[in-house]
């Protein structure tokens, strides 16, 4: 047992009348046994990942109990406390909260150990237990620091927008309808494992681009296609309607300045 002098919270006029006695006891009661908010520090957090349900935490509440001197008491961590995720039926932002994180945590009226996820049918309590530390439940996020990755949802603007700071990673969606996709030093990947559309009026591509694949051209109406500017073939061979721009032959070919005919098909 520790010889450290340890003061109570009883005063000088706590027992000079009935009233003051019986007020008394009251209030120690009181603040012994019913826990309705306390600021945490998240201590640790089980991390399920982004098909399981909420998870659950372990964290210590940041103000301390106090003596009668004002000295503050040890706090003791709290574990097994659900905590609180935005999700809405099978919609959800996955976060889980990580060490050091502060949230508060709310204590029910009676005891809540019979609630199970995805039961929503009415159960009796498991014990007479009331405003228990033992029935909180976290709400993560408080007071938090500066953060580097973040989802916007601007009622100003309208706008929506998806960062992340050591990336510079920025996807926006407008109020007049346009999606901004800035990827800072990243790279932009799209796969889709069938056949994908882009439809737009115009489409404009602004850099170098390379085809790994088979380019067909078809605008749909029969006319023509048209390019600008030329282009360079390098490692084959160009065709058109049957005519090889590198090997084929020409008739009427004559000595002299005359002109040659009509290229000969195939190569």
């Amino acid at each position: 047992m520790s010889d450290d002098t340890v003061k109570g919270s009883r005063r000088l006029n706590s027992a000079n009348t009935p009233v003051n006695a019986i007020a008394f006891l009251v209030e120690q009661e009181i603040k012994r046994q019913v826990n309705t908010a306390e600021i945490m520090a998240i201590n640790s957090a089980d991390a399920q990942g982004k098909t399981s349900p909420g998870g659950r935490a372990k964290a210590t509440p940041l103000i301390a109990q106090t003596d009668g001197w004002g000295n503050s008491l040890p706090t003791t961590a709290i574990p097994n406390l659900p905590f609180y995720r935005p999700q809405a039926g099978k919609a959800a932002i996955i976060m889980e909260p990580q060490p050091g994180d502060k949230a508060i945590a709310v204590f029910t009226k009676r005891d809540s150990s019979a609630l199970a996820v995805g039961k929503n049918e009415a159960a009796p309590p498991a014990t007479h237990r009331a405003f228990d530390q033992a029935d909180g439940f976290l709400i993560n996020g408080i007071l938090g620091v500066e953060p580097e990755i973040w989802l916007r949802l601007d009622p100003a603007s309208g706008e929506i927008s998806l960062s992340t700071k050591a990336a510079n990673l920025e996807i926006t969606c407008r109020e007049s309808g346009d999606i901004d996709i800035k990827t800072g030093a990243g790279k932009f990947n799209i796969e889709a494992t069938a056949e994908s559309t882009i439809k737009a009026p115009s489409i404009i591509l602004d850099g170098n681009v390379r085809i790994t694949g088979t380019l067909t051209v078809d605008n749909g109406s029969g006319g023509q296609n048209r390019m600008t500017g030329g282009f360079i073939n390098t490692g084959g061979v160009v065709s058109s309607n049957g005519v090889t721009l590198e090997t084929h032959t020409h008739t009427g070919v004559q000595p002299g300045g005359g002109s040659t005919g009509s290229p000969n098909g195939g190569s």
